[in-house]
């Protein structure tokens, strides 16, 4: 499982553009083949800052992934957000629908799991 946090940092009755975040999980060879996407929608706008968990699960064909957010929101005025609590969860095999604890992005940085660039 890859997952974020995301929150729209314009508050309500602004009107502006929000923010939509694509994730995608991509193979490590030279063409960064796309494993799974989702897209977060349009993060609405709240009175105070709001966190919504975004992700997906997917499986890797290797011990290695690329993992990617791309804002795909027009740009202009709003489109503004924060991410915190970047997620990577193992899950135990291939046949089973539990998955380990969650890891901190730190921690798998740390680990050599994530490869910041």
């Amino acid at each position: 499982e890859f997952s974020a946090y995301v929150a729209n940092v314009v508050q309500s009755g602004n009107n502006l553009i929000r923010p939509s975040v694509r994730f995608e999980v991509r193979t490590t060879s030279a063409d960064n083949s796309l494993l799974a996407s989702t897209t977060t929608g349009n993060i609405g706008e709240y009175g105070t800052l709001t966190w919504n968990q975004y992700g997906m699960s997917f499986y890797a064909p290797s011990s290695s992934v690329v993992l990617v957010m791309v804002s795909v929101a027009p740009g202009g005025g709003g489109n503004d957000f924060v991410v915190d609590d970047i997620t990577l969860r193992t899950c135990a095999s291939t046949t089973s629908a539990s998955c380990s604890a969650r890891k901190s992005s730190a921690d798998l940085v740390r680990q050599g799991i994530i490869v910041l660039r």
